[in-house]
């Protein structure tokens, strides 16, 4: 009687399982169309003035720009000291300590150049605060010196325009997050940004903070602590293909 109740209750708890995450399955296949194409979650657009251009991103609401991923560059055209705005503190799931930028990022992107017509790319990257990461993106624009606008257009268009390239990267993470010898230029933070590196931080992952937990409690902590644990695991999709196994010891 006994392993009949058994078997009853585990059948029941592994159909209540199964379900549940078939139901988790589909929220998050559901979740994927409810994401923004990288155009309506970065809104970019390029004011053209006679020395600078301003590239203007319109974050949508639960989206972010990291910071060391923008660069820039102009063809016909000398690039002068960039200017990136000082940035939101965050800890990324992917890269760590970062600094971001939500609902609106401008670019100051001075520059000078002979010619009436120029080109520049720019490129980006950001993520969904419910943890979709897009790819870099590159944006193409015409520049029209005379009547003071930017047109969109593609790669081969940009391409096509033949000219010496003049570039601007933002400033790795190294640079941002570590200390740098201001005597060795070969150490300084890149010049052209006008922000401000806050003071290096270690990031620690929640793996490591269990293993670092476990290492500096007792043995019985520990020990409490992996059967906790282990039960919890016992709950995880990863071991459905247990139960028949386990069904047949029991019967």
């Amino acid at each position: 009687m006994k392993k009949l109740i058994s078997l009853i209750f585990l059948f029941w708890l592994s159909g209540f399982a199964h379900a549940q995450q078939s139901n988790d399955l589909s929220a998050l296949f559901s979740q994927d169309d409810e994401f923004l194409d990288v155009d309506d979650a970065f809104a970019l657009s390029v004011d053209v003035f006679d020395d600078e251009l301003i590239a203007n991103w319109k974050v949508a609401p639960g989206y972010y720009l990291y910071q060391h991923r923008f660069k820039v560059a102009l063809k016909d055209a000398k690039l002068g000291e960039v200017f990136l705005p000082e940035g939101k503190h965050k800890v990324d799931e992917y890269f760590g300590e970062v600094q971001i930028y939500t609902k609106q990022m401008q670019l100051g992107i001075p520059y000078s150049s002979e010619k009436n017509a120029i080109v520049v790319e720019l490129e980006f990257q950001g993520c969904a605060d419910a943890g979709l990461c897009y790819p870099p993106t590159s944006r193409y624009f015409s520049i029209n010196r005379s009547s003071k606008s930017a047109e969109l257009i593609d790669l081969d268009q940009y391409e096509a325009v033949a000219g010496e390239v003049a570039s601007w990267s933002a400033p790795p993470l190294k640079s941002l997050y570590e200390p740098t010898n201001a005597d060795n230029p070969a150490e300084k933070v890149n010049q052209t940004t006008q922000t401000k590196a806050p003071e290096a931080t270690t990031f620690i992952s929640e793996k490591d903070k269990i293993i670092n937990t476990l290492n500096d409690s007792s043995i019985l902590f520990g020990f409490i602590s992996l059967v906790a644990l282990g039960i919890g695991l016992a709950f995880t999709p990863c071991v459905f293909p247990m139960m028949p196994i386990i069904s047949s010891i029991i019967a």
